[in-house]
């Protein structure tokens, strides 16, 4: 009943789901509140059919690894991560595996004062929580920016001109760099 105002005034929303609870709270989050993005939605993990109905909606997962750390140790249990290694019991990070899936995941700060990060901090973190046999690539952060554009709560022509932007200037340097 909360979230009914913000339907019907066609609010984007996100709604933070699946850090510490069970990925039953990121369904309520997907259908019962309508979210375009879940922020943290850890726990999704755990639900390959939800996964893929993610997947097919297009719905955004927010994986922010500095608070993820903080609040639940995300991506330090078992041997092989090359950093932040309490063990508090999630066996791996799910980044890799939502990428590998073709889920729209983006990497964020959550809350940059708290957290005491800035975005790029948060790329390396999640390039140091990704299993060292499979890890993050140049491909992989620029297609995690590029799910940042697609999901951004602007208008659709915006997104799209900065999207465009962001991929001429990729394209330039790598020009650059070829030619150098």
């Amino acid at each position: 009943a909360l979230f009914r105002d913000l339907h019907e005034r066609v609010v984007r929303i996100t709604v933070h789901a699946g850090e510490t609870e069970p990925v039953r709270n990121v369904w309520q989050a997907a259908y019962e509140l309508s979210a375009d993005r879940v922020g943290h939605g850890l726990t999704l993990v755990d639900d390959d059919a939800l996964r893929a109905r993610f997947r097919e909606r297009r719905i955004a997962v927010e994986l922010c690894p500095s608070s993820n750390f903080q609040i639940v140790g995300a991506g330090s249990a078992g041997p092989g991560y090359r950093d932040h290694r309490l063990d508090v019991g999630r066996a791996a990070y799910p980044l890799r595996t939502y990428l590998d899936e073709g889920m729209r995941v983006t990497v964020n700060t959550d809350d940059p004062g708290l957290s005491r990060t800035t975005l790029t901090e948060e790329f390396f973190k999640a390039a140091d929580m990704t299993p060292p046999d499979a890890p993050l690539t140049w491909w992989d952060v620029l297609q995690l920016l590029a799910h940042g554009y697609r999901a951004a709560f602007c208008p659709e022509e915006d997104r799209k001109r900065l999207l465009d932007v962001a991929e001429k200037t990729v394209i330039d340097r790598l020009i650059q760099e070829i030619g150098a």
